[in-house]
């Protein structure tokens, strides 16, 4: 019995650890189906007809974008010849060290993203949630002069709250559009929970079967 009640905890442990690891996406559409009902910044509005400079920092609902550097502007989608259509957030030839701070803890955020110009070391991005995760994300060629208004996608859905994220801008010229945040958790089907399920049964059936013996 010892031996059961130690499989037990140690399953258990397991697979507490896998319920807290936010599931990632790449898509909008996937992300919206997992995260449930969010809030959205589109910073529409803002830009004017040439660009506004807001920086260290930018409130814009519940959410805060900062900038180590204060070198954050919205810039209308036309500014660079960058093809995109709307009002985006960009940091400016300005820090790497840049952040968002929500005024509520959130269970999801996602974002469209990419770059105006590479300013410094390469073009990536890395986000350190205050969770403890941590992701590196390849920000692509650079939008200035090409038109293609391409941006990518991240999302984060997760069971543990995220009061914070800290970003690395290599490129020095993010561009940030289309922020959603998700303050309540929702239900989504997760690796940990059917872990969970299938590992009790398994203990159960070992149960049973001394019990016969």
């Amino acid at each position: 019995m010892k031996i059961l009640k130690s499989l037990l905890i140690t399953t258990l442990l397991g697979v507490s650890s896998a319920l807290a690891a936010p599931l990632t996406f790449s898509t909008r559409s996937a992300f919206d189906s997992a995260a449930g009902t969010t809030s959205l910044i589109t910073f529409n509005g803002l830009a004017g007809s040439g660009g506004a400079f807001f920086g260290s920092s930018i409130t814009q609902g519940d959410v805060t974008f900062t900038n180590g550097a204060a070198r954050y502007f919205v810039l209308p989608g036309n500014a660079y010849n960058a093809g995109l259509t709307s009002d985006y957030l960009n940091n400016n030839a300005g820090s790497q060290n840049l952040g968002i701070v929500f005024g509520s803890p959130v269970y999801s955020f996602g974002m469209d993203f990419g770059t105006v110009f590479t300013w410094g070391g390469g073009s990536s991005l890395q986000l350190t949630l205050s969770s403890g995760e941590s992701f590196s994300l390849g920000l692509g060629a650079y939008l200035a002069g090409s038109g293609s208004g391409t941006l990518s996608f991240f999302g984060v859905v997760s069971d543990v709250a995220i009061s914070s994220v800290s970003m690395v801008d290599t490129s020095q010229g993010m561009i940030i559009d289309n922020f959603a945040y998700g303050l309540t958790p929702n239900s989504v089907p997760d690796a940990g929970g059917t872990a969970l399920l299938v590992a009790l049964a398994g203990v159960g059936m070992v149960v049973a079967r001394r019990r016969r013996a």
